[in-house]
């Protein structure tokens, strides 16, 4: 007579779980994540598993591109002038008759650059 096994049937090799992926957490993080998961009554696996995976993933960050590149790199010009006309001013200078327009279109076109749109 065969011995029937008993116990937990095996799963599928796709369903098991081998992969493993560490990353570090401050004490703090690890203790929130813990109480976290203990509230949702799951183990911390499950619920960093579940977090991850069905959270809205941060935003990528932006990179300069080559295409900005010059346009950053002209702005980092006009950045230094301005503040060499704040320093002019705070020595007791006058105010330059276009300062104001020109602050505008310099903000316009970081805006421009740093998308702006979103």
């Amino acid at each position: 007579m065969a011995i029937k096994k008993t116990g937990r049937p095996e799963k599928a090799p796709e369903d098991t779980r081998q992969e493993r992926i560490a990353f570090r957490v401050t004490l703090d993080e690890r203790l929130r994540i813990e109480t976290a998961a203990a509230a949702a009554g799951a183990s911390v696996s499950d619920y960093v598993r579940a977090v991850s995976l069905t959270s809205k993933p941060p935003r990528p960050r932006r990179t300069r591109d080559s295409v900005n590149a010059p346009a950053i790199s002209e702005l980092n010009r006009v950045g230094v002038n301005l503040w060499q006309i704040t320093k002019h001013l705070n020595f007791g200078g006058s105010i330059p008759p276009d300062l104001h327009e020109a602050i505008e279109e310099v903000r316009a076109a970081v805006a421009k650059l740093a998308g702006g749109d979103d």
